[in-house]
Order: C-alpha cells, then sequence, then structure tokens
C-alpha cells in the first residue's frame, strides 16, 4: 500500500493554512471505515541538573572498579516529549479505495511554536507532521506521515 502526501508548500508560517492532497496507490482494493488527516506538534524538553551522589552509589561504582573523586557531584540530562498540538479532520467515510486522491486543509495555530530540529538555548526539539491514517476494521491502519517546517518570527 503506498500513501503519498502532498503539501502546497514547502514551509510554513504561525497562523498559515496547509492545504494538500493526499494519494492513494493500493495494491489490493482496501475496505476502510474512514480515511483521516491530522497535523500534529511534537516538543522534546531536554533539562539539566545536578545531584549529590549518597555514599551508596560512591561505593557501588568503586566495586565496580569507577574510581570516583570527590566531591561527588553529578550532572544528569532528562528528555521529556509531550504533543503540543493535534487536529484531526475524517476526509473520507466508509467505502472501498483502490487509487484516490483527497484534499485536505489544516491550520496551523497562531500561537503555536516553530520548528526546531536541535536542542538549542531553550532546550526544545519542536516537530511538525501531518499524517494520514486508512482506519481498516479488524486489521492494521495504514499510516504515513510527512514533516512540516514552520518558521519562526
Amino acid at each position: 500500500m503506498a500513501i503519498t502526501i502532498l503539501l502546497d508548500k514547502t514551509g510554513y508560517n504561525l497562523g498559515d493554512e496547509i492545504k494538500g492532497t493526499v494519494k492513494l496507490e493500493l495494491e489490493l482494493p482496501a475496505k476502510a471505515r474512514a480515511i483521516f488527516v491530522s497535523l500534529h506538534c511534537h516538543e522534546q524538553h531536554k533539562t539539566k541538573y545536578v545531584r549529590n551522589m549518597p555514599l551508596e552509589e560512591v561505593e557501588e561504582k568503586r566495586k565496580l572498579g569507577l574510581y570516583i573523586s570527590p566531591p561527588y557531584i553529578v550532572t544528569e540530562e532528562k528528555v521529556e516529549s509531550h504533543e503540543h498540538y493535534h487536529e484531526e479532520k475524517k476526509i473520507a467515510g466508509q467505502d472501498t479505495y483502490l487509487d484516490e486522491e483527497f484534499q485536505f486543509s489544516l491550520g496551523i495555530p497562531k500561537d503555536g511554536r516553530p520548528t526546531s530540529e536541535e536542542f538549542g538555548h531553550d532546550g526544545r526539539i519542536v516537530k511538525w507532521f501531518v499524517k494520514v491514517k486508512i482506519d481498516i476494521p479488524f486489521a492494521l491502519d495504514v499510516n504515513e506521515s510527512k514533516d512540516v517546517y514552520v518558521a519562526g518570527l
């Protein structure tokens, strides 16, 4: 099964509307409950913190042959992920699909966050993407996604 997502532009600004086309080129007819398209914004946030290493942990590391010298301070990083934004629309209902094309539009919120590919000074990565899902009863759903670049100010 092949799903192709075509977007009207290569980059967007906050508040823009994404217009696109979903092309289905399936090997066999697929009986689906519905076809959905959705816009997601996932964010990862990296936090660094410093903690004092308890003496038990120091002794454990020494037993393993690791040399630990005072002060017994450890710097650790923690990365948390969450979905910042999600909008889903149904673009087709229950039917049998083979080779089809569907138009869609999804709005990027004005108060959203711009795309960032690397952890910067704010310790965040923000990723936007469009996802298409064919909801097939009693079988695995077919999914495809495409990254969307959202520019900042």
